[in-house]
């Protein structure tokens, strides 16, 4: 279980699990807010999910401010692609 970034750690952790020998299989996962897609840009927002659109400027961190602190903890947008970064593109099969 993960909460945002906490999130993102449940996820990476949980795919390591099950492409790592011995497989560990993952019955249950339970991520709130998570924060498992850091390829989303500010000038992109076409690309924007649909919850990116419709809770822009709600909550406790608005998603100008999301992305402003993903651009510090990654500045290098190559990693922004990274399956640590953005887990929720890389597959848990063993394929990205």
């Amino acid at each position: 279980m993960g909460s945002s970034a906490g999130s993102n750690l449940a996820a990476v952790i949980a795919q390591r699990a099950s492409l790592n020998a011995p497989r560990i299989p993952i019955k249950l996962q339970i991520l709130l807010v998570p924060a498992v897609d850091a390829s989303r840009t500010v000038e992109d927002c076409s690309r924007w999910t649909q919850s990116m659109v419709e809770y822009e400027n709600k909550f406790l961190l608005p998603v100008l401010n999301m992305l402003w602190l993903r651009d510090k903890y990654l500045p290098n947008p190559q990693d922004w692609t990274e399956p640590e970064a953005s887990p929720m593109s890389s597959s848990i099969r063993g394929d990205t």
